[in-house]
């Protein structure tokens, strides 16, 4: 009698043991699922996180650049025409109160923008180089409202021309350390976005 359930153990052991080692396969590779779903869904956050930086922090920088820069050109040939005489200088107001308007106009949106958290040091120096702008531009202002030129309007002229093309390079640096960040988050968004596909396969 104890030989028979000694072989009925045996028998009920060796039938259990596939059972088990297949239960087992089956917890393991929910948990496997379970984490590389979790992965997943990470990985997906990180990306949708990364393309709202693109659009909130970065994008949104290089209207009121490019504006300014364009604005600071347009005040420039308007100050070499009154400085060259090749026009009256009062017909040159208009034109340079818009450009001033239109720099002092996106300077303040840039300010904004520069402010927000991760901008602060994209551009230290920008503020110092804007306030010595506006004041060489207010130098010349007499003048290009048709005061007559005197011994001092070719240094005002050549100082003002000076700080602008300071500015613009700040600018033009500011806009290519934002096109490479663009680049790299960009990049990182796309490994992430990657990697979610990959974890929900």
């Amino acid at each position: 009698m104890g030989s028979v359930r000694s072989e009925s153990d045996e028998e009920t052991r060796s039938w259990y043991s596939p059972h088990r080692a297949i239960v087992f396969l089956g917890v393991l590779l929910t948990i496997v699922a379970v984490t590389g779903g979790a992965i997943a869904v990470a990985n997906s956050a990180r990306a949708e996180a990364l393309n709202t930086q693109i659009t909130d922090q970065y994008l949104v920088l290089q209207p009121p650049v490019r504006q300014i820069r364009a604005s600071v050109a347009a005040f420039q040939v308007l100050a070499a025409e009154a400085a060259n005489h090749s026009v009256t200088a009062t017909s040159l107001v208009p034109g340079a109160v818009a450009a001033s308007n239109s720099v002092d106009k996106a300077y303040l949106t840039l300010q904004h923008l520069l402010a927000l958290p991760g901008n602060a040091g994209l551009a230290p120096r920008l503020a110092g180089q804007m306030t010595a702008f506006v004041s060489a531009r207010s130098s010349l202002g007499a003048f290009l409202a048709g005061e007559s030129p005197d011994s001092q309007t070719a240094h005002l002229a050549a100082v003002e021309k000076s700080v602008a093309a300071n500015l613009d390079a700040t600018l033009a640096t500011l806009q290519a350390t934002v096109t490479n960040r663009l680049d790299q988050t960009a990049n990182e968004a796309r490994a992430a976005s990657d990697r979610a596909r990959v974890g929900l396969l």
